[in-house]
């Protein structure tokens, strides 16, 4: 095997899982040189809270990755930080609280080095006011920062760990949201407002695809919802990444629930193309501040997330709103996907009010502008109305290039929806006639439906799939199972038609 070209031999070590990789570069100097890059291409961490197994009647101890370890590697080794390429957090928690400390305890060597690693690198002051994980400033405490530290901090020394990648491509963070962001994003503004770039740190300009708190459970991100404080927090930790110059895809549960508005100075058109609001609380009106500054915006998911109560006093989704929203990427929009869910308070009765939910306020009317849509997956009411005794409303206009129109039945969840199968059977050849009568010839109609609902049996679907064929469509249903107190996941049926 030595006698391989050492490009074979990368190669094959690319492909070993991390420990065949450790084991691999303990073999000899010449695999240790090969091997040990290829380590560090792609960072992966997981931390979980320690929880009792009610089911196994044992304890689970928390794992709790040796981050300080890496750390400390890469500030002896800084040719290996500039390896690095792809880095994943992730954590899972069981109850409402994390374990305070979330590293083994420092030596003074490492305390020291980390210390001096702030200090130098012009980060003591932009972690100076950070407020990480529920733990307040102390009053008079001038850098808290060495007391988190010292309480081995997660999101800390993450942050120092990336500010150390000067060639990151990739950042996962699936970490639940008590975890915060706060350091990771002070770091990211120190980097954005430096005014030199060091080859031995990261100025975050290689950053193109960004998850943050994606994959999380809409359980846990109602908890977070419903919190009366932490907002604010939420959406300044997250704005920093729409400064980002290379940033291309964004996936992100942002809660914001307050009056939203950008820093001084507003972000320039950025390269965004990807732009998934995932379980995220974001009212229509922040949404097109967040389109404005993204004009060649390709690939927009909206998965709109509403207190169930605030929806039964008033519509909560207003179209008209969204078309103001939509006019900034009318021109590039390729592929749009909408989706409405609610949350509640544990325990509330809310899904079992008898008052009716509002919704959405309308149809979309700005899609006839698009000049560049071929794929829409939406809401009924977004598309017909709010309820087939509102059909006297115009029937929006589609563009010529749509290819693909996909109805989502969301709101069925709450025995509140209109749009059964009968009406929409009804409804559906008039509103293709219509269309084609306006140029928009859509080849494939689908419908993503909750499989727990027994409004679209077989035959409904058999009904559906003869009219789609009778007026020269194809048709695709995509049915998953949705829990209304907790939906899961994927959202969008569209990945599954492929």
């Amino acid at each position: 095997m030595l006698n391989c070209p050492a490009e074979i031999l990368v190669l094959i070590a690319s492909y070993l899982p991390v420990l065949d990789k450790t084991s691999l570069i303990r073999v000899c100097k010449t695999l240790h040189q090969v091997a040990e890059p290829t380590l560090y291409h792609e960072i992966s961490m997981e931390w979980i809270q320690g929880y009792h197994d009610n089911e196994a009647s044992v304890y689970r101890a928390a794992v709790k990755p040796r981050i300080h370890l890496l750390l400390s590697r890469m500030l002896v080794c800084p040719e290996l930080a500039k390896l690095v390429k792809v880095v994943r957090f992730s954590g899972t928690k069981f109850y409402s609280h994390w374990d305070s400390a979330a590293t083994s305890k420092l030596s003074v060597d490492d305390s020291k080095q980390f210390t001096d690693l702030v200090s130098s690198s012009g980060l003591a002051a932009s972690y100076r006011t950070c407020e990480i994980n529920g733990r307040a400033i102390i009053d008079g405490e001038e850098q808290p920062w060495k007391r988190h530290m010292a309480e081995g901090d997660v999101d800390l020394y993450q942050a120092l760990v990336l500010s150390q990648l000067p060639n990151i491509n990739y950042l996962h963070i699936g970490f639940d949201p008590y975890m915060g962001l706060g350091y990771i994003s002070a770091t990211l503004r120190c980097a954005l407002c430096s005014s030199t770039d060091s080859p031995e740190r990261s100025s975050f300009r290689s950053l193109f695809r960004v998850d943050l708190y994606a994959g999380m459970f809409y359980r846990d991100l109602a908890e977070l919802y419903l919190q009366s404080d932490g907002f604010d927090m939420a959406i300044a930790e997250v704005l920093p990444f729409f400064y980002l110059p290379s940033l291309q895809e964004f996936r992100v549960a942002m809660p914001v629930d307050v009056e939203f508005s950008w820093p001084t100075i507003p972000p320039c058109a950025s390269a965004l193309k990807i732009l998934r609001l995932q379980r995220s609380h974001v009212e229509v009106n922040v949404l097109e501040q967040l389109l404005a500054v993204t004009p060649h915006l390709e690939i927009l998911e909206y998965d709109f997330c509403c207190r169930l109560t605030d929806a039964r006093s008033s519509p909560f989704l207003s179209s008209a709103d969204f078309d103001r929203a939509l006019a900034h990427v009318k021109t590039t929009l390729k592929i749009l996907r909408i989706a409405v869910h609610f949350y509640s308070n544990s325990g509330d009765t809310d899904y079992d009010d008898p008052n009716p939910i509002f919704g959405i306020d309308g149809i979309l009317h700005s899609l006839k502008d698009s000049q560049s849509l071929i794929e829409a997956e939406l809401p009924f009411a977004m598309i017909l109305g709010p309820s087939p005794q509102a059909q006297s409303l115009a029937l929006p206009e589609l563009p010529p290039c749509l290819e693909s129109l996909t109805f989502r039945d969301d709101m069925a969840l709450y025995q509140s929806y209109p749009w059964r199968s009968g009406p929409f059977l009804d409804y559906l050849p008039t509103c293709i006639l219509y269309w084609s009568a306006h140029k928009a010839n859509i080849a494939t109609i689908g419908l993503n439906l909750n499989e727990s609902l027994d409004d679209w049996d077989e035959s409904a679907l058999a009904a559906f799939s003869t009219l789609c064929h009778s007026m020269h469509t194809t048709p695709r249903v995509h049915k998953e199972l949705w829990d209304c107190t907790c939906p899961g996941t994927p959202v969008f049926a569209a990945d599954r038609f492929r």
